[in-house]
């Protein structure tokens, strides 16, 4: 009995046909033209983090600055103390820095989406936005709690 190595599903085989091993990117211009998703200089693959401040950056965005942020919102509701006092701007400053990570991650070429894909600039904005509206209803959620 003979055993076969079975390829993993992820791992990508080249196709038998020379033309559709040639990646996008490397074709000619004249082949590229009737491809409407090409970008010159881009591809769907994230770049591989190669520095450690990215990757403190990604950590800093994807994992500990919502911790650090629920975990703030959390003493904003158990502790009163009013509107505007020092936690409100440890709060503030923690969105800042989450922002400030994503914006690292971003510019490195390492950001990816939650699907795995790089990350596009329109990808970035909302998640500017998402973050700064949902800080906001989370800091108002937090003072109405702690009344």
């Amino acid at each position: 009995m003979t055993h076969e190595l079975i390829p993993h599903p992820r791992v990508r085989r080249p196709l038998p046909s020379s033309e559709s091993t040639v990646k996008p990117e490397n074709r000619q211009p004249s082949e590229r033209a009737g491809n409407p998703s090409h970008q010159p200089g881009r591809s769907d693959e994230p770049e591989a983090i190669t520095n450690f401040s990215v990757l403190f950056a990604k950590v800093s965005w994807a994992l500990l600055g919502p911790l650090v942020l629920g975990g703030i919102a959390v003493a904003i509701a158990t502790r009163p103390r009013g509107w505007f006092t020092w936690i409100d701007a440890a709060f503030a400053a923690g969105v800042f820095l989450v922002l400030a990570a994503r914006t690292v991650d971003q510019h490195a070429g390492t950001a990816t989406t939650a699907a795995g894909r790089r990350a596009t600039t329109v990808d970035f904005r909302r998640f500017c936005i998402v973050l700064t509206a949902g800080a906001a209803v989370a800091w108002i959620a937090a003072h109405l709690i702690g009344g």
